[in-house]
């Protein structure tokens, strides 16, 4: 993969992993505000999706990032 192409895609795997902490951040917010079992199952499923994404995330820039290494020696 071209430089440019991988500081691009690693840009924007940072915003996706951003959005997930925003939306796991949302979903905790949501769960506390609503006594409703059906809501609260759906948002705890939204929530675990979330944090398995942003980990699935996070290996990628970590492998990524040792593949830059691995070039540049």
């Amino acid at each position: 993969m071209a430089k440019g192409k991988r500081k691009e895609l690693v840009e924007i795997i940072k915003e996706w992993q951003s959005l997930e902490n925003d939306t796991i951040g949302l979903t905790k917010i949501l769960f506390n505000n609503t006594e409703n079992s059906f809501v609260q199952v759906m948002i705890s499923i939204i929530r675990h999706d979330s944090e398995k994404r942003r980990a699935m995330l996070q290996i990628a820039l970590n492998h990524m990032a040792r593949d830059t290494a691995r070039l540049s020696s």
